[in-house]
């Protein structure tokens, strides 16, 4: 008896160690400069792990919070989705989605996956962050440092990006109704979506570790998705019937499209023909056509799916919010009524956080040109439920 229990303590306490150990093993292997590719995975399936469950248990811990009718995040939740249930959500839902919602339904989903979009800005900003001390040049006398740090930034958005598409993968086939609540154009799209960084990540860190051209890549695409998720998300608490809070809606607004067209548009065409050109100098042709696709996808993704749709969205909005401001003083209230409704309609498309994945969810359930919807498909109240891993990020 004697020998087991200082057996099971030998083991318990190795098992221990062994733990306390795996957080220096892994910064150990983040700032190896000749790493192989075995150490690069293992730390895209650490990262995909750590934000696995940082986004489980933060979600279980903020919805209570703001779902609790005495805290003061719940009442300025509940009038956003007030205002946009009757300006887009109703109609959106019943005409769309051919699951009509009743208003506390739909402020329970809108309060719902609240708490899982701003957990997702906060892992665009810590990656794009990590970036940071690499694009500024914040560590001149450590280099190597600030390019480790880079790097883990790329392969904790590759293990976040697999954990999402395998995610939405396993939602599709392995789970009732996984037809309707994830359609196969949606993982086409998020295969689009996620091929800069599940396609490359590993092989450019692997071989380019120190390029600053792929560091500013990170950089660019997490803070350009950290800041538009978090306008859009604070946007949807603004009450744009009173003229400050219009005023602040339009400036936003404005400064997430000039980050979008700066950094997934101009910006990143220039990066992706640099990567282009240094890949030909050093005669990598095999790496040459494997990344010729997922930078042709995602530059597809950036033009057509954010880019264009935000600007047409944003000139939209200006012209009814122009006509708003000036309406004639002899104008009826109705007329009033109708005219903030018509804004906040354009204002709910703006700032449309989900984007891409309504948008496309809009052409997978058309059945014609002009965007009726097919009454044959009816999709589940919790279709955009971030339990459906497809939501994803922006």
């Amino acid at each position: 008896k004697i020998y087991l229990q200082i057996d099971f303590d030998t083991m318990s306490s190795s098992i221990f160690q062994y733990v306390l150990d795996i957080p220096s093993f892994l910064w150990e292997t983040v700032i190896n400069p000749e790493p192989t590719w075995m150490d690069l995975a293992t730390i895209i399936a650490a990262t995909g792990t750590f934000w696995a469950i940082y986004f489980t248990l933060g979600a279980r811990i903020i919805r209570p919070l703001v779902a609790n009718q005495n805290s003061p995040f719940h009442h300025f939740l509940v009038r956003a989705a007030t205002r946009e249930y009757h300006a887009h959500g109703k109609q959106r839902w019943a005409e769309t989605f051919r699951c009509p919602l009743t208003l506390e339904e739909f402020q329970d989903h809108f309060i719902e996956i609240w708490p899982w979009m701003n957990l997702m800005c906060t892992q665009h900003f810590v990656d794009g962050l990590l970036c940071l001390p690499a694009v500024a040049n914040l560590f001149p006398n450590s280099p190597e440092l600030a390019s480790s740090l880079a790097c883990l930034a790329i392969l904790s958005e590759a293990g976040w990006e697999i954990g999402d598409l395998l995610g939405s993968i396993y939602g599709r086939y392995f789970t009732k109704g996984g037809g309707q609540k994830v359609p196969f154009p949606i993982i086409v799209i998020l295969a689009m979506h996620h091929s800069l960084g599940t396609g490359l990540g590993l092989p450019m860190v692997m071989y380019f570790r120190s390029s600053n051209l792929l560091h500013w890549l990170c950089f660019d695409l997490q803070m350009a998705g950290a800041i538009g998720l978090s306008i859009a998300e604070y946007t949807k608490l603004l009450d744009i019937s009173q003229p400050g809070q219009l005023l602040q809606f339009q400036v936003l607004s404005f400064i997430s499209l000039v980050v979008m067209v700066v950094t997934r548009g101009f910006h990143y065409y220039y990066l992706c023909l640099q990567v282009a050109a240094t890949l030909v100098a050093n005669q990598e042709w095999a790496l040459l056509v494997f990344a010729a696709i997922p930078f042709f996808a995602f530059t597809i993704f950036n033009t057509f799916i954010i880019i264009i749709p935000g600007y047409k969205r944003f000139v939209k909005f200006l012209k009814v919010s122009n006509n708003h401001n000036n309406l004639p003083n002899d104008v009826t209230p109705e007329q009033k009524r109708n005219s903030l409704l018509e804004l906040e309609t354009a204002a709910v498309g703006l700032r449309q956080s989900r984007g891409f994945r309504e948008e496309l969810l809009l052409a997978v359930l058309s059945d014609s040109p002009e965007g009726h919807t097919s009454r044959r498909a009816s999709l589940p109240a919790r279709l955009l439920s971030p339990r459906n891993s497809f939501l994803g990020d922006s």
